[in-house]
């Protein structure tokens, strides 16, 4: 089959594909940049192409990312906040033949100045031209085209392999639950080194929807491009979504359709206040989305995260892998055609989350009688103090809860006599007097006495990544340095 982009443009070749600040770009038009990156990436005649990108989210990353998949290459994309450790480990795992970067990162980070590395603006000055191989990676099922940095909040992260076929089974389920169509606009809030991210690219691929350019995601640019440009998608972390609609209470009269809400624990208040929330529960290993509440559904079924998109099956598991009924809490355990090829370089881990045509999670959660899928918490959020177990997820929603706080993370500080402490990274709406006291008299009412956090820490925002989510290994080294909060 042709390159999907090719096929939308024989079919609307002046329709919009992409709203910018500064300009829109047509189908056919943004087809002749990908294009002109296409003949740069072919001429450097490598049988098994792998590049590498490390720069800011542009209009020009998006269009030579997508340049790599027409010739038949697999794209690894990075964020240039990276530290130079983190890349390279990273550069030690996937081994690229070609980098891509801007100059800032080429200045910033010495190990990328090597004889592979191009510029984009080198890219476009060599004069590359001629025929493009044909494309085929829709015939490549188990070759990847796609590796995804995992955004987990502790732990090393690791490389999960996409294949084509994989990412367009996807985005096809993703387009027939959400009941997408042409004439959709979804906006890119997501960075695109983020599962979410590219899933928006994939959508417009298989369903030939137009996109907005919202990257770096701010509440500024966000409300700007809701004004600019005929929007009636978006997917957002739920941080993303409070920081606009505390910023902007007049977000709710825009009109859009619905806002895939996903990628961490999801306030009640944010579901409730509006039926266009959907929430979502996905993961990297899925392709994003496995369950997603529907359009329209009611108020019961919102306060879930959804039912399971066309053609995935979910069980729920005890520790022995016995299937458990509906409404009993055990390990999520994914069946979808969307799943990953496994981990790059990582055959360990693979073998432990990809067994046979299932994918074990990690997450606790329960399917009631409708199907519907709730999170209760992940297995690595639990933190063993003193031999007694604490759901940190548990802890976070009671003290959300709290009228003053605003944001909260509860992660696992190392303690000598206890193995971990709670330590609790808190965000207050304004000043009060002695907050510490006032939450722990408030925790005592609601919660066993060691679940209540021993260690505090009072911000005024929680670190995150790139992504939007908590970074919580910054806010543990966080508590290491600050050894007089101990309660």
């Amino acid at each position: 089959m042709p390159f999907p982009l090719e096929q939308w443009v024989s079919k609307k070749p002046d329709e919009i594909f992409l709203y910018t600040e500064e300009r829109s770009y047509r189908f056919a038009e943004f087809l002749k940049k990908i294009f002109s990156y296409a003949y740069f990436f072919d001429s450097l005649k490598h049988p098994y192409l792998r590049v590498m990108f490390v720069a800011e989210p542009t209009i020009e990353l998006l269009a030579a990312v997508i340049a790599v998949w027409r010739v038949n290459g697999c794209v690894l994309i990075l964020p240039s906040s990276l530290t130079h450790w983190e890349l390279e480990i990273i550069l030690s795992r996937y081994s690229a033949n070609c980098i891509i970067t801007d100059e800032h990162a080429f200045h910033h980070y010495t190990v990328l100045q090597q004889k592979n590395t191009y510029l984009f603006s080198e890219m476009l000055n060599r004069k590359c031209e001629g025929i493009l191989s044909s494309f085929q990676l829709d015939q490549m099922p188990y070759s990847p085209c796609l590796m995804i940095l995992t955004s987990g909040t502790t732990g090393t992260p690791k490389l999960v392999k996409h294949s084509w076929t994989a990412l367009m089974n996807h985005a096809e389920m993703s387009a027939c639950h959400l009941q997408l169509s042409a004439n959709d606009c979804w906006l890119l809030s997501l960075p695109l080194h983020h599962i979410g991210g590219i899933a928006s690219v994939f959508k417009s691929f298989y369903r030939g929807l137009s996109l907005a350019w919202g990257l770096p995601f701010s509440t500024h640019l966000t409300i700007n491009r809701l004004e600019t440009a005929p929007i009636t998608r978006l997917s957002m972390v739920p941080t993303m979504l409070q920081d606009l609609t505390n910023e902007y209470p007049s977000f709710w009269e825009k009109r859009f359709t619905s806002i895939l809400l996903g990628g961490g624990y999801i306030p009640k208040q944010l579901v409730e206040q509006d039926q266009r929330v959907l929430a979502t529960y996905g993961l990297s290993e899925a392709g994003s989305q496995v369950t997603t509440v529907p359009p329209n559904s009611a108020l019961s079924l919102r306060r879930t995260c959804g039912l399971p998109l066309p053609k995935v099956t979910i069980q729920i598991r005890d520790e022995k892998q016995e299937v458990l009924n509906p409404n009993q809490e055990g390990e999520i355990w994914i069946q979808t055609p969307a799943m990953a090829l496994g981990y790059e370089s990582n055959e360990i881990e693979t073998q432990l989350t990809f067994q046979g045509e299932w994918l074990r999670t990690n997450d606790i959660g329960y399917v009631d009688e409708q199907g519907a899928l709730t999170i209760v918490s992940r297995i690595s959020d639990r933190i063993v103090t003193g031999g007694k177990k604490v759901d940190a997820r548990e802890v976070e929603m009671v003290l959300l809860n709290f009228p003053d706080v605003q944001e909260v993370a509860i992660v696992p500080v190392p303690s000598k006599r206890w193995g971990f402490e709670v330590g609790a990274a808190v965000v207050l709406k304004g000043v009060i007097e002695n907050p510490q006291q006032q939450i722990e008299n408030y925790l005592r009412k609601q919660l066993s006495s060691y679940k209540i956090p021993k260690q505090w820490l009072f911000l005024s925002n929680l670190p995150k990544l790139t992504n939007g989510k908590l970074d919580k290994s910054t806010i543990v080294s966080m508590f290491e340095g600050k050894r007089g909060s101990s309660v």
